[in-house]
């Protein structure tokens, strides 16, 4: 019996782009694309850490790419915030996290 555990199907072209994410947020104009993209990397790499997922070799499901989304767009949302927006105040994202952990997708 395997060991590997897929949840989901993966997301087209795995992680997610600048226009996906611009689409999400409902942004019509470039000026802060490199935010955007900082925003990305900044989400995955949290995932990343928080899962102990490669998201490089193991693109996202349509689930996790909703949750690269969704923490990239606070990251972008909250950049000059003076108090910082955690992660652990989203606890949906926290929870669906929570199925990654561990797991091979």
């Amino acid at each position: 019996m395997s060991d590997i555990i897929v949840v989901g199907t993966p997301a087209e072209g795995g992680t997610i782009d600048i226009a996906e994410l611009k689409a999400w947020l409902r942004i019509e104009h470039d000026r802060d694309d490199t935010e955007l993209q900082d925003a990305i990397l900044a989400a995955e790499l949290f995932i990343e850490n928080e899962c102990g997922i490669d998201l490089a070799t193991d693109p996202p499901d349509r689930l996790l790419a909703v949750v690269i989304k969704q923490i990239a767009g606070t990251f972008y949302e909250n950049r000059e915030s003076a108090a910082p927006v955690k992660i652990e105040d989203l606890p949906i994202i926290s929870r669906i996290l929570t199925q990654y952990r561990g797991v091979i997708i």
